[in-house]
């Protein structure tokens, strides 16, 4: 699974919940799709105290 997996539910949000002001262009933001699992780690502790 990737982000070809995800850009269904991605293309769904955006075209009928962002379109119809269900949900924010800044909840838009908190949803990253990342395929490769070093980045996710960086965003990751980006984020996370440890």
């Amino acid at each position: 699974m990737g982000s070809e997996y995800w850009q269904g539910l991605i293309d769904w949000l955006k075209n009928h919940m962002l379109a119809e002001n269900k949900i924010t262009p800044v909840d838009m933001e908190l949803i990253q799709i990342i395929d490769d699992p070093e980045e996710v780690v960086k965003l990751i502790k980006k984020y996370v105290i440890v």
